[in-house]
């Protein structure tokens, strides 16, 4: 069987030209994202709310630790499911301040590592300029241009499901005769960490386990390996069961603030559910990561053509990615909530993919190969930098923290949908009200005497304190993105 050479690898023991091309593009991950680490999310980009509220309900738990003393604070107990993403900001909280460029920073971190992983697994399988390929691609997205700044739990979950996938890969590499235990276990830990920093990683996670198993040669083995990390997922479920039952933690109210989505086998419902996220009519993934999405199919395709001709390490890889990407997905399809974040976790199989279909391209240039990768390269490394600057324009978050700190009393609690997240460097306890979160008398459980509201938003304590709601006084406003006011009531 011939195995094709890859291209554009200048030869197999030069490491110093892999790294470089490795670093490099780490590098230009890092420049495209940390001048911007104040800056606001742009309106418009999700219908979710998330932009303007889940940064400060995913460092919540850090928060809380750092400025009141303890992770959880009131009704609010997520932080038991998002651990991975808190103990590093909590550290850094404590290390430098409490603000949002300093919770950022741990999504600027997943971020480049990120980029730094799917660098190094497509290099060593399809070479360097793929390798560049696959990399600048995906941080040419607008989609990760979008999250890749704000302190939300996609970038962490990304990094340790590439993570996951490179040291499966390497267990599934080992020789028959080494049981490969080690690396078994690091991918399994890696497992969990993705589905405790976020879910939803589930989905991906064992779809990468499927293909990569189904596109061995020896399934026996492979499926050993997969059922190793599956093992050690259900592990840590029980344990981490049983440590909330030691703390007193009921499983339900610590999920409560999760989105509820539907599920339906409906026929006239999943067909409507496909084509209105296929059409582009859903969250505009088809435009803000439309290229990816196209590059990949064109990927699979290629895959197909080639299979047979390639050595298995690299088929291993592809049905790695091709699984990842279809289950989730597949998923995605489906469900009944998809905000356009949750195509993040999605978009280094997608790059990799590209990147295959990519390689067959340039490879016919014949001579001008090279040529062909630095112009690619070039065109997607200034159009990404064009777009960098025009996704973030104004820079009031960082202002408006200040401002809160200065105005709120230590000890305060404070109210509103986007409190943890305006009011999280001053030293107060924020409330957030859901359906079965914070639902009863917070003015007279919590002791609220501080309000963060919109325009036409009451408190649900109102009929129970009337007076104190028509004596509210009026503070200051701020525009986030729309009109938020502070109100105290007596």
């Amino acid at each position: 069987m011939e195995v094709p050479r890859a291209w554009l690898r200048f030869s197999d023991r030069d490491v110093l030209v892999g790294w470089a091309v490795t670093g490099g593009v780490a590098v230009l991950a890092l420049l495209l994202v940390a001048p911007f680490l104040s800056a606001d999310p742009r309106p418009g980009v999700t219908y979710s709310a998330a932009p303007f509220t889940d940064e400060g309900f995913s460092v919540m738990g850090a928060r809380n630790l750092v400025v009141l003393g303890r992770w959880i604070t009131d009704g609010w107990q997520l932080v038991v499911a998002q651990l991975p993403f808190n103990v590093p900001v909590a550290w850094i909280f404590a290390t430098f301040e409490v603000g949002i460029v300093e919770a950022r920073v741990v999504s600027l971190v997943c971020v480049v590592a990120t980029t730094v992983l799917v660098a190094t697994e497509t290099r060593s399988r399809f070479g360097v300029g793929a390798a560049a390929l696959a990399t600048v691609a995906l941080i040419a997205m607008p989609l990760e241009l979008v999250y890749a700044r704000l302190a939300l739990l996609e970038p962490m979950e990304t990094l340790w499901l590439i993570a996951t996938a490179a040291a499966a890969l390497r267990a599934w590499a080992a020789p028959a005769d080494r049981p490969a235990l080690r690396t078994t276990l690091l991918a399994g830990i890696l497992a969990v960490l993705a589905v405790a920093t976020k879910a939803s990683a589930a989905a991906s996670l064992f779809g990468l386990l499927i293909g990569a198993t189904f596109a061995s040669s020896d399934r026996r083995r492979s499926a050993i390996v997969a059922g190793g990390i599956a093992g050690v997922l259900v592990v840590a479920l029980v344990a981490w069961l049983g440590s909330l039952s030691v703390a007193g933690i009921d499983v339900a109210t610590a999920l409560a603030p999760w989105p509820a989505t539907r599920l339906s086998v409906d026929p006239g419902f999943l067909w409507g559910q496909v084509t209105e996220y296929l059409t582009g009519g859903e969250d505009r993934v088809a435009v803000l990561a439309g290229p990816l999405l196209l590059g990949a199919i064109a990927g699979c395709a290629v895959a197909c053509q080639r299979w047979h001709r390639w050595e298995r390490g690299r088929r291993r890889f592809v049905g790695a990615m091709i699984g990842w990407a279809a289950l989730g997905f597949t998923v995605l399809l489906i469900a009944g909530y998809r905000p356009n974040r949750y195509v993040v976790p999605l978009l280094p199989p997608l790059a990799i993919l590209t990147a295959v279909a990519l390689e067959a391209l340039v490879a016919g240039l014949g001579r001008w190969r090279v040529a062909g990768v630095i112009a690619i390269v070039a065109a997607l490394v200034a159009g990404t930098a064009a777009q960098s600057a025009a996704l973030h324009r104004t820079h009031a978050l960082v202002r408006i923290q200040d401002e809160l700190r200065s105005l709120l009393p230590a000890g305060a609690a404070v109210e509103g949908l986007e409190a943890p997240t305006l009011a999280m460097r001053a030293p107060v306890t924020t409330i957030v009200v859901q359906e079965s979160v914070n639902d009863g008398d917070t003015y007279e459980r919590y002791g609220v005497r501080w309000l963060l509201l919109r325009a036409g938003e009451r408190p649900r304590w109102t009929p129970e304190h009337l007076a104190a709601w028509v004596g509210r006084e009026q503070v200051r406003c701020w525009e986030w993105p729309d009109e938020i006011c502070l109100y105290r009531v007596p």
